[in-house]
């Protein structure tokens, strides 16, 4: 199995599929995903038993922050105050999507932006958690 080291990510949003590139603000991001636990238990068992119900995925994002014009705050508001899906495409190296570099998709929004965040000396940072909204899971796509 290969291994690299994480400095060339790609994520992009929009209300089109990679209508924005945002690559150059990130400085970390986290793709989540999870499964509702249901309980299957019953008498009998000596232990819990347990079904993986409905999937749900989350994207955190963690920007140096930039409040020019057309820039990374001025995104992020929008995406934010306006409440609506965003496609979210996230990949480990770069743009290109292979079997080696796969891009995560999906329909997204944003339930949480912090514009401002540091501490004394600190180079100026924003956060953004985006969730699962269309009812469908992400795609992983390699090509």
């Amino acid at each position: 199995m290969a291994k690299f080291v994480l400095d060339n990510a790609y994520v992009a949003g929009g209300v089109t599929q990679g209508a924005t590139d945002l690559t150059a603000y990130v400085r970390t991001v986290t793709i989540n995903f999870t499964a509702a636990e249901q309980d299957k238990t019953v008498m009998g068992n000596q232990a819990m038993a347990r079904l993986s119900g409905l999937k749900d995925a989350s994207v955190d994002l963690e920007f140096v922050t930039d409040f020019a014009d057309n820039a990374i705050d001025e995104i992020m508001f929008a995406w934010f105050n306006g409440g609506t899906e965003i496609f979210l495409s996230v990949a480990p190296e770069g743009g290109t999507e292979a079997t080696t570099n796969p891009e995560y998709v999906g329909t997204f929004t944003c339930f949480s932006y912090t514009p401002i965040g540091g501490t004394v000396g600190d180079a100026a940072a924003a956060t953004a958690n985006f969730m699962l909204s269309s009812g469908t899971m992400v795609t992983r796509d390699i090509g």
